[in-house]
């Protein structure tokens, strides 16, 4: 209700419909509220960050790409970055592996189109406490594993 208000009161005091604009409610409204009062435009944060970081060339370069989820399910694969440096990825015929922190995909939905590794930290820690106390230790131990493959 109150970003709808928000939205009513911009429309009305402003002159800026931002009510049925994608994404102008993201962050509490804060999207809709930077194209009222700043004129901004609406960008996929995703696709700007592959824009600024040069990422798909960066992609290109490499041998291998290494990522990271804190946890992998299958909303990681609806538009997160993940979903995005895995097109990447391919496109390019790139070997990818995702470090997580916890796996919670039953079914790999890109397994069949992409050649990629999910490392788990779980799989060093006795349960997930250990692993976020001692994150640090088990992304040593996944890098370790992933140089080792990769070789």
């Amino acid at each position: 209700a109150g970003i709808k208000n928000f939205a009513t009161i911009l429309a009305k005091d402003m002159h800026r419909d931002v009510a049925h604009i994608p994404g102008s409610g993201a962050a509490g409204a804060l999207a809709g509220g930077c194209m009222a009062f700043l004129h901004a435009e609406i960008a996929s944060g995703v696709d700007f960050f592959i824009q600024i970081t040069e990422l798909e060339e960066k992609v290109r370069k490499a041998d291998i790409i290494i990522t990271g989820e804190g946890q992998l399910d299958e909303s990681s694969f609806n538009g997160k970055v993940i979903s995005k440096v895995g097109e990447i990825c391919n496109n390019y015929r790139k070997k990818w592996y995702i470090v997580t922190g916890q796996n919670a995909l039953e079914i790999n939905s890109l397994a069949k189109e992409s050649d990629f590794e999910v490392i788990s930290i779980l799989q060093y820690a006795k349960d997930v406490g250990r692993s976020m106390e001692n994150a640090g230790l088990y992304l040593k131990i996944a890098a370790m594993e992933i140089a080792l493959k990769a070789r």
